[in-house]
């Protein structure tokens, strides 16, 4: 990349890293971005309402990182990356609110020049609409953050990088920024085209495993187990993705995103019918899993029963609750008159509707305790054995299974 056309002391700022970088939203993915940012060599100032936010902030990069909750700290910054949540609320409506409130606020604070980069996911054309708020001194790109929780293979080095500025300076200022901090940048015409890649990126998984949500139910209806036939079908060496059987997606993301692209489709008047089947589709899956246990164990088996939840993050090897699937289950599970616990050596607390899930930890399994098991999200911490000796009936695994320590005989497979 050529840096030809950038005013020299950005220029020189960036390829001296002497740019000071601020970084909005301190979350998980705000926290990582400063992660590699400080690993590239800048100067990192952030900035969050939430108090909570900035001080494990603090805690996790200690003098490294200037953070407060007023947005005074990023009035040194050159470069301003935001990564701020933004929700799809009910029906069609996304809740943008949170970017234009931070875009009102850099608009007071940023010298004339400096790069705002949107790295939250948003509808498409959000990122051209902060162009007014922030005023036409100011250079605006979309980079999409794509950061992987718990991914040992692709980090945000070695992860290629959307590229959206709103014009060429802005694009050519993103894109020269951006390859300092990841191996591979790939320029696109606008920020439309990273906005809806990003949507598309996210849903395209939400849509696979509704996909196998429903083959499940089929497989189920044959009598054999669909962990099996996604296991023979994932033999094909081309011409298939390997998607396994579970609850619905967890996190904040997909879900999130297959409702922002399906509001970005109603948007444009067109009608987004396999959207709308695959939300249907993957909120029913607690459903399933529950009638599946009861198939082992006969009608009304979990009425009155003690259930164990084993991992109760939104995926495997994760302690983040947000939109965790296994609140569907517990939600059900209680429908059908079942007492829930949970164990998860990642989870302190658990709440489902304000109320809170009690737990338990491995010392507190003796044998026979639980009448029946779910392995969510699992938990790689526990002995099997131990485990499978406290319940006396079905464990059935619904994706959990894969990062416990070592087999566990008498699993039911989803």
């Amino acid at each position: 990349m050529t840096l030809a056309g950038i005013p020299s002391d950005l220029r020189r700022e960036l390829d001296t890293r002497a740019a000071v970088c601020g970084v909005v939203g301190l979350g998980f993915v705000g926290s990582e971005t400063v992660h590699s940012l400080l690993d590239s060599g800048f100067v990192v100032r952030g900035y969050d309402l939430n108090p909570e936010a900035v001080s494990a902030a603090r805690a996790r990069f200690g003098e490294s990182l200037v953070a407060d909750v007023s947005p005074g700290v990023l009035a040194p910054c050159r470069v301003v990356l935001v990564a701020v949540r933004i929700r799809a609320g009910a029906g069609d409506s996304v809740d943008t609110a949170p970017v234009r409130d931070v875009a009102r606020a850099l608009a007071g604070e940023l010298a004339p020049g400096s790069l705002v980069i949107i790295v939250s996911t948003v509808p498409p054309g959000t990122t051209r609409s902060l162009q007014p708020i922030l005023g036409e001194g100011i250079h605006l790109a979309h980079c999409p953050e794509r950061i992987d929780a718990n991914n040992a293979k692709f980090n945000v080095r070695n992860t290629p990088r959307l590229v959206g500025g709103l014009e060429a300076t802005a694009g050519d200022l993103a894109t020269a920024f951006c390859e300092t901090i990841c191996d591979r940048v790939v320029r696109v015409s606008a920020p439309e085209v990273s906005e809806l890649a990003k949507l598309l990126e996210n849903s395209y998984r939400g849509v696979a495993l509704a996909l196998i949500g429903e083959v499940t139910e089929i497989c189920h209806g044959h009598g054999v187990a669909a962990s099996e036939v996604c296991d023979a079908a994932a033999t094909k060496p081309f011409g298939y993705q390997a998607f396994f059987p579970g609850l619905r997606p967890g996190g904040h993301c997909i879900g999130n995103d297959l409702s922002m692209l399906r509001a970005s489709g109603v948007g444009v008047e067109t009608s987004p019918r396999l959207l709308d089947a695959v939300l249907q589709v993957t909120d029913g899956m607690a459903e399933v899993a529950a009638s599946r246990l009861e198939g082992f164990g006969g009608p009304d088996s979990l009425r009155g029963a003690r259930v164990l939840l084993v991992g109760v993050g939104y995926k495997p090897g994760v302690g983040d609750t947000t939109e965790t699937p296994a609140a569907d289950l517990v939600r059900t599970l209680i429908r059908r008159g079942a007492m829930v616990e949970f164990v998860d050596h990642l989870v302190d607390e658990f709440r489902v509707d304000g109320e809170e899930i009690p737990r338990r930890n491995e010392e507190s399994l003796p044998p026979g305790s639980f009448q029946a098991a779910f392995l969510v999200s699992g938990d790689a911490s526990i002995d099997p054995q131990r485990l499978r000796k406290a319940v006396s009936g079905v464990v059935l695994d619904v994706g959990g299974g894969r990062i416990m320590k070592g087999p566990m005989l008498g699993v039911e497979r989803l």
